[in-house]
């Protein structure tokens, strides 16, 4: 084998490779299941290389089992997503920070959010010099008054 079809053969395999790690995810995009009830976006934003992801978990409190429904990404454009109302939810939020410097990392912060009708949740995300923060809010959609959720926890199934 010559010079120039060894360095096509290792390209090959490398593309190869890439394709079948990405085709290994679990991860695919959230489908809407209502109306857009809930806006997620980045703020303070200086380094543009922090992404977020939300992986959304839906929680069927009958038999104490959370099931995957996808995932959406978002950095400072907002990204609208619909939930069902009436249903609890388990949302990951994820920074994803990119640096060729330092690698790859990830932080997660997991909480509940229970869809309500008449009310929009908004999800900012915090991101300024390595320090992440969540700031998750539920909004009256008839007086427009915003409540912060905080932490929480359902006791009912110890299992999620």
């Amino acid at each position: 084998m010559d010079k120039n079809n060894s360095k096509i053969m290792v390209k090959l395999i490398l593309i190869s490779f890439t394709l079948i790690l990405s085709g290994c995810s679990n991860l695919h995009s959230y489908k809407n299941e209502n109306t857009n009830n809930v806006v997620m976006y980045m703020e303070k934003n200086s380094d543009s290389s922090v992404k977020g992801r939300a992986d959304i978990f839906m929680i069927d409190r009958k038999n104490c089992r959370q099931t995957y429904k996808g995932s959406s990404w978002f950095t400072k454009k907002p990204e609208h997503i619909g939930l069902k109302n009436n249903k609890s939810y388990v949302i990951d939020f994820q920074f994803l920070v990119s640096s060729w410097l330092r690698g790859d990392s990830s932080i997660a912060e997991r909480r509940m959010l229970k869809i309500k009708p008449g009310f929009k949740y908004e999800a900012k995300l915090f991101y300024e010099e390595q320090l992440y923060e969540l700031k998750l809010y539920e909004i009256n959609k008839k007086n427009n008054k915003k409540k912060k959720i905080y932490l929480e926890y359902d006791t009912s199934c110890d299992k999620i």
